[in-house]
């Protein structure tokens, strides 16, 4: 089915007390309907607690009923499908149906139930309910999963489906060919259940709990199940909160969905509940960031709770109702939009899988470090991207999120910049889209050890874009294991040093001893290792920062872990270099006075464009529990062409009034003030 890429506000009441239809029915009219919810994602009308599975002799009847009276409040149903866990009372029934480890154990998802093997006979019993489901008045079904394990599945329905696909003993599989193994599992089971249900109503959509911006760890790749969904939805809300949390989980996934969806809607999955705490809710100034990062970058919101109704009636849940009024009025706003750039910020996906890169804790993963990378100092791909996320966002540079595909595809051609932040794992067919832009005159500004591995993970003997960079060759490694111990100094003023705060700033904590070419022009260099950060600085300094020419365009090399550092130490100097570098050669679509802590995305709609304007400024504490109104705002666009008009729509009475004067490249927009959320509609 086609959706239409419009705004949707999804419900899911992820939790019942063994419900009565009249309850479900009450909860449908006077939580889902009243609040300006216009789609329920449905589990507590099968639930029992926080946990439901669909059984069409159980709930068909009450079901029917249910649809009935959402279709008379205009509310499309989407049928919630557990796909990842089942009781532990069924496994005593079907002890066949669980994941196994090596050692012959089923280990236990949230410590209660079973992880589902979609090798095993369960795939049939699920197949035969989700045939009976479709007949039923349903607008759609959602997955929750699918999911296997790292340390699983080893049961003998697992063990000769990879015989029969690769021909060799399972047990003899490394953690490389299990993933991938997983993927084709989960790509095939999945394939098949879309056959199912659209064989029996065509009409249909289908979407699950896609993974994005980490390891496929779970055997859940985006771009694997691409072909076999109707729009991607990912965790980006799912927010195990604390003192040091992003200020932006959302933005990236949104903005990563947004490209791999290819045209499809996205929606962002926003847990109203303070994770990992299903009975406590959010702060308001957290959900009301939530959903701004969820609608500015392009995606709908699905708002659920994990405990009773009633956690509605606390500021996290009247925030929640409060942005659901407000974008129920303003849907117009949010329709086929498409994210204005001129820089690419690029994902790795083989870098996350093969080199090194983080897991963040979620309902399906565990908090870990991805290290693929034996001997060799090595960076950390995932928090180097969050890096460069974040330095961006905070420059209000206009950026989109790319992964291969996408490059591949030719996403690179109608930017000016592109980044590459420790991208380790380098496919050739990304190596000659970089080439090609630089030589057409583009600018890539890669970091560390950006292209030295293959798709798989194997070192090469050089970078794959040690001529685009200017790597004449490497003398080996400069690890700084001593806080303090390690400095960069600049060689030379220019346009990429002189916002340094002096002629020595901190190294980033790994530097690859390289030799730039003659061509290159060097900018900064870093020292030895010093034996204490009370040492006297060392004479020892080796180039560490310089610029590359490269057909019509360049390339700016930091030979640095640059962005991890920034993501981990957030030094104003790191942050300084790269936001300079990207700025060389990048035509500015935004200039404002705002403070970094102010999220501005532009986007194109069909008869103009519309601007976000997203407040998080907090008092440097997180959960956030109060914002800080911003004043004064300037904001000028360069958009190559005058404006004529700007509407300004806000969920907030408190904010202040709007100027607009017209200029000849766009518009400068002057702003009172900025309570929490402003987008503005510019004609």
């Amino acid at each position: 089915m086609n959706l239409k890429n419009e705004l949707m506000l999804i419900s899911a009441l992820q939790y019942a007390n063994n419900e009565t239809l009249d309850k479900s029915l009450e909860l449908l009219r006077n939580h889902v309907a009243a609040n300006d919810f216009d789609t329920e994602q449905l589990l507590h009308l099968t639930a029992d607690g926080q946990w439901a599975w669909y059984n069409d002799q159980t709930h068909g009847a009450k079901l029917d009923t249910y649809l009935a009276e959402a279709q008379r409040l205009g509310i499309r149903e989407i049928m919630y499908l557990n796909i990842h866990c089942f009781s532990l009372e069924v496994a005593a029934i079907h002890p066949d149906w669980a994941q196994i480890d090596r050692s012959g154990n089923a280990p236990l998802a949230y410590e209660i139930t079973n992880y589902v093997c979609l090798n095993s006979s369960w795939k049939e019993h699920f197949w035969g309910e989700l045939r009976k489901l479709c007949r039923h008045a349903i607008d759609g079904i959602f997955l929750d999963g699918p999911i296997m394990r790292q340390d699983c599945c080893y049961c003998m329905a697992c063990q000769a489906d990879y015989r029969r696909r690769y021909g060799r003993d399972l047990f003899d599989a490394n953690r490389a060919e299990i993933m991938e193994y997983h993927v084709a599992v989960i790509a095939d089971f999945l394939k098949e259940t879309r056959k199912v249900m659209l064989e029996v109503n065509p009409k249909l959509f289908i979407y699950i709990n896609n993974s994005a911006l980490r390891a496929d760890v779970t055997g859940s790749r985006t771009r694997a199940l691409l072909e076999s969904v109707d729009l991607l939805g990912a965790e980006g809300g799912f927010v195990w909160v604390n003192r040091g949390s992003r200020l932006w989980p959302v933005s990236p996934m949104a903005k990563m969905i947004e490209t791999q969806a290819e045209g499809r809607p996205t929606v962002i999955f926003i847990a109203g509940d303070y994770k990992p705490w299903s009975y406590y809710m959010h702060t308001a100034p957290e959900t009301g960031m939530y959903y701004a990062q969820s609608v500015a970058n392009g995606s709908s919101v699905w708002y659920g709770i994990h405990g009773p109704a009633e956690q509605m009636d606390t500021p996290g849940g009247r925030e929640a109702v409060r942005w659901n009024r407000f974008l129920h009025k303003n849907r117009a706003l949010y329709a086929d939009t498409r994210q204005q750039a001129r820089i690419a910020l690029l994902w790795s996906q083989d870098s996350a899988n093969y080199y090194a890169s983080s897991v963040e804790k979620t309902d399906f993963t565990s908090a870990e470090k991805i290290e693929n990378v034996e001997k060799l100092p090595h960076g950390n791909h995932s928090d180097a991207f969050l890096g460069a996320f974040e330095i961006l966002t905070r420059a209000h540079l206009q950026f989109v999120v790319l992964d291969e595909e996408a490059v591949e595809k030719g996403a690179l051609d109608t930017m000016d910049t592109v980044i590459l932040p420790t991208y380790a794992c380098m496919r050739e067919s990304v190596s000659e889209k970089l080439h090609a832009f630089a030589q057409s005159g583009g600018t890539v500004v890669a970091t560390y050890d950006s292209g030295m591995y293959d798709a798989q993970g194997k070192l090469r003997n050089a970078s794959l874009i040690a001529d685009l960079a200017g790597i004449q060759s490497l003398n080996g490694f400069e690890t700084y294991t001593l806080s303090g111990s390690g400095y960069r100094r600049k060689t030379e003023e220019a346009a990429l040093t002189n916002g340094l705060s002096w002629k020595y700033t901190p190294s980033a904590s790994l530097v690859l001893e390289a030799v730039p070419t003659e061509e290159a022009k060097v900018y900064a260099e870093s020292c030895a290792a010093m034996p204490s950060r009370y040492s006297e600085l060392p004479e020892q300094w080796f180039p560490t920062v310089w610029e590359h020419p490269y057909g019509k365009g360049k390339c700016v090399y930091f030979a640095e872990t640059l962005c991890e550092d920034y993501f981990k130490e957030a030094n104003p100097d790191h942050r300084e270099l790269l936001e300079a570098a990207v700025r060389l050669n990048t035509r500015s679509l935004l200039e404002t006075n705002a403070a970094g802590s102010v999220e501005m995305v532009l986007r194109k709609a069909q008869d103009g464009f519309v601007l976000h304007l997203i407040n998080e400024t907090g008092e440097m504490e997180r959960p956030i529990r109060r914002l800080l109104p911003q004043e004064h705002l300037k904001i000028e666009l360069f958009l190559e062409k005058p404006l004529s008009q700007a509407a300004l729509h806000t969920p907030d009475a408190d904010t202040g009034r709007l100027r607009f004067e017209p200029t000849g490249t766009g518009a400068v927009l002057y702003l009172e003030k900025l309570s929490s959320y402003a987008a503005i509609a510019l004609r």
